[in-house]
């Protein structure tokens, strides 16, 4: 979901905080991760896994007791690569019913010598939502998904121009 704003502030970040609080009292895990520009650390692929994995551990904390060897302190702060990080989020993720996750301004999240959004990211939460039978996912955007997931039945796009349109007399 996403679109453009013209002048204005992005309010795509304001429709993921709606959605984050209108789901807080439901009866699900509730995932979000808010793209912060003014974070010292970049959002990379893997940082925005392993903050839906530490989320995850935080509302189910008997994941990590019940399933040693998928996770453990160790083996998660020595994974070092997407495909890595992944495994472990999808083998705890799977376990948890009516899973709800929100990523916002998924734009910026960086592309590092690990992984990217096109070709890592959006298709393992796609493959995600393909296999499982409760979980959701909503992606924010100012701009279009990528032409090749565009395809895929699982993904729904949503594009909204807020931007100020040119009057008449402007032409």
């Amino acid at each position: 979901m996403g679109g453009k704003s013209g002048n204005q502030d992005t309010w795509v970040t304001e429709l993921s905080a709606d959605i984050v609080q209108a789901l807080k009292p439901q009866l699900l895990t509730l995932l979000y991760i808010f793209s912060d520009s003014s974070s010292k650390e970049a959002l990379t692929p893997i940082r925005l896994v392993k903050g839906l994995i530490v989320q995850l551990l935080a509302s189910h904390p008997k994941l990590a007791y019940q399933n040693p060897s998928v996770y453990t302190i160790p083996r998660f702060k020595k994974t070092i690569t997407f495909r890595q990080v992944w495994r472990i989020f999808e083998q705890l993720a799977s376990q948890v019913p009516r899973l709800f996750i929100i990523i916002d301004r998924i734009e910026e999240c960086e592309a590092d010598e690990q992984a990217d959004l096109k070709n890592n990211l959006l298709p393992s939460l796609i493959d995600f939502i393909d296999q499982s039978e409760s979980a959701s996912v909503v992606v924010t955007s100012i701009f279009d998904p990528p032409l090749e997931l565009r395809d895929n039945t699982a993904l729904q796009d949503i594009y909204i121009d807020t931007g100020k349109r040119p009057n008449k007399r402007d032409k």
